[in-house]
């Protein structure tokens, strides 16, 4: 559990971050969106954490995020677990 919230931390170490990035959306109104173009983060960062990647290698992924409503004023999002195609 992520403090008394609602999140769960999917994603243990070892891990990577992105570099940070605005959702676009509201306040209170749940309406923003991230999102990563794995290709370019894996060309811009060769040495990252799994480099390099093959066919078939699995990544997870999970979003930590600026919530002020939040417990503790983040949260976290759903995991999320993908394959790595040729």
């Amino acid at each position: 559990m992520w403090g008394s919230g609602s999140s769960l931390v999917c994603v243990k170490s070892p891990l990577q971050r992105t570099t940070a990035q605005l959702s676009g959306g509201t306040a209170n109104q749940c309406n923003g969106a991230l999102s990563v173009d794995w290709n370019t983060f894996r060309a811009a960062n060769p040495t990252a954490l799994g480099a390099p990647l093959a066919a078939g290698d699995v990544v997870y992924a999970q979003g930590w995020y600026r919530d002020p409503p939040a417990w503790k004023s983040t949260s976290l999002s759903n995991a999320l677990q993908f394959f790595v195609a040729p």
